[in-house]
């Protein structure tokens, strides 16, 4: 260490250079991510390459909350206190459809001021259930749904093709809380939940909200495609059996 710089040596004595102390200082921060790593491995085991950019040095002002065998919903009612808060903005992301979620986040849609979401493909189709919904989303002005009171016509409900890696709510840009989607693999009974409001982690949100918000559809574009697709495979279909069925010679 003396040779490359770091010590210096002076009358039987070592003392860290100036390069020394800074290695001290960045060893001590790299200890510092490590240690929170493994402290917190519940819920960074999980994140998927997509999501290595996730500051981990940031891991200090946050709060993880766990499912366990006796409280299997402890993920989920953490999302649903955070509806319950008195919102100017709120974005979100999510890969499942919760009766439990819809009834929590109705007030929000209803009368925060901004809202975006942004849901899966599959989760737009498990809203056939409800034929309010199928309405509003086979009108290009949605006004049987707006005219229902059931969302309002400034809440932008968007769909993404793909899976996503999380499910994200983030409150006034100021408070996140996300937890790891179906396509990461958890299993609900091994789900964490990380709660933050340090500033590091929300700007880490807001930039993965908007890279997925880039792909995003609202309803209408989802079936047209949908349709398109199901067009293009019945047509494909039926020029295969066109082209399987023997044809006569002409004399």
């Amino acid at each position: 260490m003396q040779e490359d710089g770091y010590v210096n040596h002076q009358s039987a004595t070592y003392e860290l250079s100036e390069s020394g102390e800074l290695l001290q200082e960045s060893f001590e921060h790299l200890h510092e991510i490590a240690a929170g790593a493994i402290e917190n491995r519940s819920f960074v085991r999980w994140l998927p390459a997509e999501l290595d950019s996730l500051p981990l040095e940031a891991l200090e002002n946050f709060e993880l909350i766990h499912n366990t065998p006796d409280q299997p919903h402890n993920v989920l009612n953490a999302f649903v206190s955070g509806a319950g808060i008195d919102l100017e903005a709120f974005r979100g992301m999510g890969a499942i459809r919760s009766p439990a979620l819809d009834q929590a986040y109705r007030p929000v849609v209803n009368h925060t001021p901004s809202v975006t979401v942004v849901f899966t493909d599959e989760v737009l189709f498990q809203f056939h259930g409800d034929h309010r919904f199928v309405d509003y989303a086979a009108q290009f002005d949605y006004s049987a749904y707006l005219k229902d009171g059931l969302i309002r016509q400034d809440a932008r409900l968007l769909f993404v093709p793909g899976p996503i890696p999380l499910h994200l709510a983030i409150y006034d840009d100021s408070r996140v809380i996300m937890a790891p989607a179906p396509s990461t693999g958890v299993t609900e009974a091994e789900s964490t939940a990380l709660e933050s409001s340090d500033s590091c982690i929300i700007e880490w949100a807001l930039n993965l909200f908007s890279a997925h918000l880039e792909d995003a559809r609202p309803p209408i574009r989802v079936f047209q495609e949908h349709a398109a697709t199901l067009i293009g495979d019945k047509n494909g279909q039926e020029r295969l059996l066109r082209s399987s069925t023997p044809q006569k010679m002409a004399r």
